[in-house]
């Protein structure tokens, strides 16, 4: 009651206002310390648990015009690669945040006398009062440099194809320097950049992993950039680096005995912790059913389903369908039953199956459940849906990054060629106004 805030447990890097908002952020990077104003906030976690992952635009005190995103969050000391060291490694890389800098936080440190310059991490606390199975958290920060606002903000079906097609571009990339997102939803693909020349761009590397040669995504270990070799040169070739194990919830995961079997492949619950990773909804069937290691096939599966439920969302450039767009169709969409939580939190395998019972009859479930709006992009939907699944085989997806793209592409190209023949003909374009508060922000799009 009598101590200080830093005493009590407050960010002494932080400054509050009088109803409890950030104002101000201070990072202390390794070669200077900069102060960042908070135009907005953008996201904060709300669970109890996890990884209390905050983010908030800002600009710096000394210069308005730099505007930045500013991410929080604590993830698991025992987690194989920080997603500052992923975005490091994709320095340059088109179509993905870039990094300006990523700290440890430091804090006082109390006892006898405080100690300046400690690592604000959980583990200051709990190692007195906690048992030791606790997952020991580090409070990070990183600072970006890439604004982008949420796709649904899309003016044009060839923006909205255009935005998915750069993510599936940087997803290529990516993979090309050993970095797999494991983490593909509709709230991690952008649009950055000013109208009409919008990109896509594909946010949050919290839980990517990386490929070492010869191994499997970071599987066996992974090499960690120190924080210190980001902020100095972003991870040049030949930075020095060190090798960790790689599974964050083997402890949890070990405690479930359980393993699944199909097809002469076994993953044990240590194997199944780290495949099953990102939002239920847009995880790849093999991996809900635990008959597969993550590749990048299944990242590009992900994007599919995230295509697939913006269309089911959507009714119209910056417009989402709501409760009475849904009750006047003459039934819901089945895509609304991978919404069921009960599903997700108790069964992955059962998520799979309800999916690929879905799929059974694609045109009906999907096709025709999908706003008006949509209409033209139909034979495009039925290509990607048989390149994603063929032979009927939901159980497993086929995709590469070459198939997709040329899809992409293809159907790009010709949206481009529509749209521009319509204003030839004096037919002008139905455009959305981009809400400015809703950059980098994260919401359900449906009920």
């Amino acid at each position: 009651m009598c101590g200080d805030e830093v005493f009590l447990g407050f960010d002494p890097t932080v400054s509050l206002n009088d109803n409890g908002d950030v104002v101000s952020i201070v990072v202390r990077g390794t070669k200077s310390k900069v102060t960042y104003i908070v135009d907005q906030k953008l996201h904060v976690a709300t669970g109890l648990t996890g990884r209390c992952t905050r983010v908030w635009q800002a600009h710096s005190s000394t210069d308005p015009k730099q505007s930045v995103i500013i991410k929080d969050a604590w993830p698991s000391v025992a987690k194989a690669s920080k997603e500052s060291e992923m975005l490091a490694r994709l320095k340059d890389v088109t179509g993905v945040p870039n990094v300006i800098t990523a700290i440890t936080v430091k804090t006082w440190e109390y006892g006898d006398k405080p100690k300046a310059d400690t690592f604000d991490t959980t583990d200051r606390v709990r190692r007195e009062i906690a048992p030791s199975n606790y997952r020991t958290r580090k409070h990070r920060r990183l600072v970006m440099g890439t604004l982008g606002i949420k796709v649904h903000h899309f003016e044009t079906l060839s923006e909205l194809i255009g935005a998915f097609q750069d993510v599936i571009a940087a997803h290529r990339d990516a993979c090309a320097r050993g970095v797999l997102h494991r983490d593909i939803s509709l709230n991690n693909i952008m649009l950055q950049g000013t109208s009409p020349n919008r990109k896509g761009l594909l946010i949050d590397f919290d839980h990517a992993l990386y490929q070492q040669k010869n191994d499997t995504y970071g599987r066996k270990a992974v090499d960690v950039i120190d924080d210190n070799d980001i902020n100095s040169s972003l991870a040049p070739p030949g930075s020095p680096v060190k090798t960790v194990a790689v599974l964050e919830d083997a402890q949890v995961a070990s405690k479930r005995k359980r393993t699944i079997q199909e097809s002469g492949t076994m993953l044990d619950d240590v194997q199944l912790a780290m495949e099953q990773t990102g939002t239920p909804l847009f995880i790849a069937t093999a991996l809900l059913l635990g008959t597969e290691l993550h590749q990048d096939k299944h990242d590009l599966e992900s994007i599919f389903y995230a295509f697939l439920y913006a269309l089911m969302a959507f009714k119209g450039p910056g417009a989402t369908r709501n409760k009475a767009d849904f009750l006047a169709l003459p039934s819901m969409p089945a895509i609304l039953d991978w919404f069921d939580l009960n599903v997700m939190q108790t069964c992955f395998s059962k998520m799979a199956h309800i999916k690929m019972g879905h799929f059974c009859d694609f045109e009906r479930t999907f096709i025709k459940k999908m706003d008006p709006y949509f209409n033209q992009l139909h034979p495009f939907i039925r290509s990607l849906f048989a390149a994603t699944f063929t032979d009927n085989h939901c159980d497993r997806s086929h995709l590469d990054h070459n198939l997709m793209l040329n899809l992409f592409n293809t159907e790009y190209e010709r949206l481009l060629a529509l749209e521009k023949e319509e204003e030839d003909e004096g037919r002008p374009r139905k455009h959305a106004k981009t809400d400015k508060s809703k950059i980098r922000g994260s919401s359900n799009l449906l009920p």
